[in-house]
């Protein structure tokens, strides 16, 4: 079965994920998928080991970690892009690293962001939608 094509936003995804791992920790705003639904990470209890507090909603709960979730990590910040960049050799990159930096919503994630910004990054880092 051929997989299907990744989008910008879930290619920048995951290079973001290889270039930082701490994205993807299980620590305060931590996001997780459990029975179906995003669930939070705001504070580790310290009465149980191995368990963490999450929210969702105004639901609040024990997390065990050994428990079955999906991590989804927390958002992805300008910092964590500008990492990718560096590290794929940002003097080569530093006028359209400016470009990026303009065009990019500080009040928002990557994953608020505009389809332009997202597929800008993308195209930097290589992304084609060709197959």
């Amino acid at each position: 079965m051929e997989q299907s094509p990744k989008t910008p936003l879930q290619y920048v995804t995951e290079k973001c994920h290889l270039a930082n791992p701490s994205i993807k920790e299980l620590k305060f705003g931590c996001e997780i998928k459990r029975h179906d639904r995003k669930e939070i990470i705001f504070a580790e209890r310290k009465d149980y080991a191995n368990h963490f507090i999450t929210a969702c909603n105004e639901y609040v709960t024990s997390v065990d970690k050994s428990s079955e979730y999906e991590i989804i990590g927390r958002p992805i910040q300008l910092a964590d892009v500008l990492l990718v960049l560096d590290r794929a050799d940002g003097r080569k990159y530093c006028e359209d690293i400016i470009d990026i930096v303009c065009k990019w919503d500080l009040t928002k994630d990557l994953h608020s962001q505009s389809e332009e910004t997202v597929k800008a990054i993308a195209e930097l880092l290589g992304y084609s939608n060709e197959k």
